[in-house]
This record gives structure tokens, sequence and C-alpha cells, in this order.
């Protein structure tokens, strides 16, 4: 790449800028947390909204996976500019009372039609917290914590994801016992639409809280041809095109691995209900504690792995991190996809998300250190679209139509699983090796 600021970022100093530093992170943190709780609760709920409004399996990975990430990748662009040239913080607190006002309307749904709708409010409220918070992560820490910092937001994706899991189970097990519930002012809700309003209700209480966060100054490129004026789109495609090849596959190789994240928290819940014949509350609880303790986990140490190797002056240690993990993973994702009992499903459940959120840190701060600061707020939009269209939009879908239009059967779930897994991440694997490579030659971390 041609920009060489990765050292050049803002760094706190003091023990005060430290705390606030760290502050920050806490509340972007929160953010994603409730960014992924109200996104990942939906299929915790795949029975009684699959019973409710009538829908397929197809449908329902339409639901999950293209009606959030449409929208989520068509809004992100503009609102990467707008974090690029307005305030960051303004821009998430905004989103975040977005996406928590269009999460309140989905516990209105009644039909396919008005969650689709509901789900694309979310997805375009989401769009503005990860470019705005990489880009103001960037610029409070030093390139050797980056990574740590950027690990430590995304715990909150992880913690959202699994309390999502938890709540949605156990709120679907009290459907069993009532017909729902009376609501002050809405009335009658059952009890998937109960978790929508709790789910959506904290963010408009953490939009403001957001306020009381500095917006921090933003670093000046340095060794690089992108000049004070690189937020005119010229600069940007000026970038784009000097850097397309490592880019491109810096972007295929985290869009594989987004594929398979999201392909199996969206259809594990429907696998261990269908073939392991768990209760919804147990399957909450054991897909929770899997994403919240190993998810954690493997986000942590990736991150403290990726810091360690920059530290020690080793190029390309964000995309090592991602290659060793997906090669990991494969064994873990085939042996939960294939097997007729619970308790190698759940070890396997446990070492998959433990590989896969490893580099689930590093990908967005490797892209930080390589980008000019004052184009970071698009590039990151251009990473999440891109990702995030073949995560969130083909992952859970492929998976749904796999099961519907080649197997036929609801109980091979777990085949159509093994499938996106045997296809995607041996693929991964290659195009990090390449990335990992060209990386080592262009960019000094």
């Amino acid at each position: 790449m041609t920009n060489q600021v990765t050292k050049g970022t803002v760094s706190p100093v003091t023990s005060a800028g430290f705390l606030r530093s760290w502050y920050t992170v806490i509340l972007l943190m929160f953010g994603y947390f409730l960014a992924m709780l109200d996104r990942t609760i939906l299929p915790t709920m795949i029975g009684p909204i699959q019973r409710d409004l009538h829908i397929t399996d197809t449908q329902f990975g339409l639901l999950q996976g293209f009606a959030f990430a449409i929208f989520y990748c068509i809004a992100g662009i503009p609102l990467g500019w707008l974090a690029d040239r307005w305030s960051r913080r303004n821009l998430i607190a905004t989103g975040i009372a977005l996406w928590s006002m269009a999460t309140l309307l989905s516990a209105g749904s009644s039909t396919f039609t008005y969650l689709f709708l509901a789900r694309i409010g979310v997805g375009v409220g989401e769009a503005t917290l990860n470019p705005a918070a990489y880009s103001m992560m960037a610029d409070l820490f030093p390139s050797n914590r980056l990574t740590t910092a950027v690990s430590v937001f995304t715990t909150g994706a992880m913690a959202g994801t699994g309390v999502a899991f938890v709540l949605g189970g156990e709120l679907v097990s009290l459907l069993a016992a009532h017909s729902g519930f009376q609501l002050p002012l809405v009335g009658h809700r059952t009890s998937w639409q109960v978790a929508f309003i709790c789910a959506g209700a904290p963010g408009l209480l953490l939009a403001l809280l957001l306020i009381t966060i500095r917006e921090p100054a933003r670093a000046v490129s340095k060794g690089t041809n992108v000049d004070s004026h690189s937020e005119s789109l010229a600069a940007l495609i000026h970038f784009l095109k000097e850097n397309r090849a490592s880019l491109t596959l810096y972007f295929a190789g985290f869009s594989c691995l987004n594929m398979t994240l999201y392909g199996f928290i969206t259809w594990t819940p429907a696998l261990f209900l269908r073939v392991y014949h768990f209760r919804p509350a147990t399957v909450g609880v054991s897909i929770g504690t899997a994403l919240a303790g190993c998810g954690i986990s493997g986000l942590l140490v990736g991150g403290a792995l990726a810091d360690h190797w920059i530290h020690a002056g080793k190029r390309g240690a964000h995309i090592r991190v991602a290659t060793i993990a997906m090669a990991a993973a494969l064994p873990f994702a085939i042996l939960l996809s294939l097997s007729s009992t619970a308790l190698p499903g759940f070890i396997a459940l446990a070492g998959l998300f433990f590989c896969l959120l490893l580099p689930s840190g590093a990908g967005p701060a490797g892209l930080q250190l390589m980008t000019p600061p004052l184009l970071r707020g698009r590039i990151s939009a251009i990473f999440m679209m891109i990702i995030n269209l073949a995560g969130l939009g083909l992952g859970p879908l492929i998976v749904g139509l796999l099961t519907d239009h080649l197997f036929h059967n609801v109980l091979a779930v777990g085949h159509s699983l093994c499938v996106l897994s045997l296809l995607v991440m041996p693929l991964s694997v290659i195009i990090f090796r390449s990335a990992h490579l060209r990386a080592r030659r262009l960019t000094s971390c």
C-alpha cells in the first residue's frame, strides 16, 4: 500500500487521555453489543416466527440475511463518507437511535413483508457504527495497541449475540405456558414480539450516553500521496485503483470468513432444535455460552497475538492470524455439521466460534493501518459492505436454499452447513495466504 501512517496515529500519552480512550471503546463496545443483540435475536426465535408468520426456510434466510445486509451495505458508503467529514460520535448516536426504533417496530410484525421492512431499518441504522468506530479508534491508539482495542470493541458483538440466543430461547420457552403478554400502550404481544421490545429499548438510552465522549482529532497521513484533500472522490478512487489487488484479496478472505460465521450463527439453532432435539431455552443457553465464552476468548487472543507480532516487527500480522484461524476452524465446522449427538456438537461449536472469532478484531484493525486517516470511514464502509453482502447476505441464504432445494428435508440443515464449510473455508485459506504474501511487501505492519 502507498500509505505508511501506521505509527502516525494519535496516541494517548497521559493517564487522562488513556482513560478517555478506553471509555470511548467501552461505550462503542456497548453499542456493538446492542447492534448484535438486535441483529441476532431473530434466528433464536425461528420456530414461533415461522409458525406465526407462515414463512419458509428460504424466506427466513432472506429476513436474517438479505433484508438486513443489502440495505446495511447500500447505506454504508454514504455513511462512511459522513464519518470522514462529520462528527463520528454524533453519527453513531443517531444510528443507534434509528436501529433501536426499527427493532421496536419489529415487535408489531404480523406479516413477512412488515418484518422484512423493519429489518431493513435495523440494517440502515447499524451501518453507521463500524466505519465511524474503527476510524475513531485508529485516532485514539498507536498501531501496536489498535488491534487489542478493536478486539475489545468487537467483544460487544459476541456478548450481544450470546445474550440474544439466551434471551430469545428463554422467551420462546415461555410461549408454551403463555399465549402472550398484555403490555401498556401496545396491547397484546407474543413472546417473540416481547423479545424485540427488550432488545430495542436500551439503545435509546445509549444514544444519549454517547454524547459524553469526545470526538478525537484525526491523524494526518505521512509518506503518502493522499493529500489534505483526500476527502474527494478522486482521491478515494485513486487509492482503490492503486491498491486494488491487495484490497481484493483482503476483502475476499474476510468475506469467506463472514459467510461461514453467519451461516453457522443463523442455522445452528435450527440444527440443535431439529437434530439434537433441544428445547428452545437450552439451545439459547448452549449457543449463547459458546459465543460469549469461546468467541470472546478468541477475539482477545487474536487481538493480542496480532499486536504482539506487530510489536515484534512482523509484517502481515493481521492476515497471518486469519489464515491460521480458518485452517483450524474447518475440522470443527465439519464435526458440528455432521454430528448426530449433542456433546460432540457442542464441543465442536465452542472450537468453531473460538477459531472464527480469532481474526474478527484483526481484520478491521489491519485495514485501518493500511488506509490514510482521511479515507478510513469510506474504506471501512466498503469493507463492511462487501463482507456483509457475502456473510449476512449469502451465508444464511445459501444454507436455507440447500436445505429446501437440494436436500428437500429440514432435518438436513447440518448437511447444508457442511457443504457451505467445504466450499468456502479452504478457499479462504488460499486467499489469505496470497494476501499475506502481498501484505508483507506493501505494508509496514
